[in-house]
């Protein structure tokens, strides 16, 4: 079947073998993350789902890796929620090749040396980062003063967990470079390439079961799923459920769910605030 929707809509390759696609305003986006990298910076890479991070990632580690211009050490675990200071240092002695000191002074005095020696500079990757814990976030703070150069990569809410009042601390530190998703019929609908390059092709399918060509509006409305602009799936590809907004902004879960579901009344004081949080991250009831 897949040889029979290629040569039928002219393809010579379905949509995951398309490649990386660098637009003009990707290639600025690319441009100031290795420059940023380059200086030393702590960095924030934040999109959506679907946006691009991960390739956008790989692109730059591999052209960076080819030219030695960095040395490149990150956090590969999986749980980034039980992540803290103390993984992430051990990490860094991992990929340094190093064993850390048993005592805890020895063993941080040990790594500022080895990031201050390196014949280039050092940086440190954490991918999820919108799952750390605010107290690792703030910790990172005494690595990024010993010139260690940290990315973090996650969905939305990481850039606005370092915008808020209580992370001023390590946030203002922060370069925050922000991807954005396809706003302009699929335009319109989706978000992100991942959501382009699956409904795309979903529609392909059943346009050639179908016979039809070209491909129809309808069509493409006919396979996005019942809750693809539901409020709670959009939130999650900010990288938001009700549980993270009831802990980040200090609500209470039940309160969040039921303003969710529209049966808080607007003019509960939490009801008016989560109305303003909507309106900050993009969204709307």
């Amino acid at each position: 079947m897949l040889t029979d929707i290629l040569k039928t809509y002219k393809l010579n390759s379905d949509f995951s073998r398309a490649g990386f696609y660098a637009s003009k305003e990707l290639g600025r986006l690319e441009e100031n993350l290795v420059e940023h990298m380059r200086l030393g910076h702590f960095v924030a890479l934040t999109g959506p789902v679907g946006v691009g991070k991960t390739t956008l990632i790989h692109k730059v580690k591999g052209d960076m890796q080819k030219s030695k211009a960095v040395l490149i050490s990150e956090s590969q675990a999986l749980e980034k929620e039980k992540v803290t200071i103390a993984l992430i240092v051990n990490a860094l002695f991992m990929d340094f090749g190093e064993k850390p000191d048993r005592d805890r002074e020895s063993r941080d005095r040990k790594l500022f040396q080895l990031i201050e020696k390196s014949p280039r500079q050092v940086v440190f990757f954490i991918d999820d980062a919108h799952r750390l814990q605010a107290q690792t976030l703030a910790g990172l703070k005494g690595l990024v003063e010993k010139k260690l150069c940290v990315v973090l990569v996650g969905h939305p809410r990481l850039g606005f967990k370092l915008a808020r009042g209580l992370m001023e601390e390590i946030g203002l530190r922060c370069e925050h470079l922000e991807m954005r998703g396809a706003r302009e019929e699929m335009a319109l609908i989706c978000r992100t390439p991942l959501q382009v390059q699956r409904i795309a092709w979903e529609a392909l399918k059943q346009g050639f079961e179908e016979g039809e060509q070209p491909i129809s509006r309808e069509t493409i409305l006919n396979v996005i799923a019942p809750d693809f602009r539901d409020i709670r799936t959009e939130l999650r590809r900010l990288g938001y459920t009700a549980r993270d907004i009831a802990y980040d902004y200090g609500y209470n879960a039940t309160q969040v769910n039921r303003f969710l579901d529209g049966k808080l009344p607007a003019d509960d004081p939490a009801a008016r605030q989560m109305a303003v949080f909507l309106k900050a991250v993009g969204l709307g009831l």
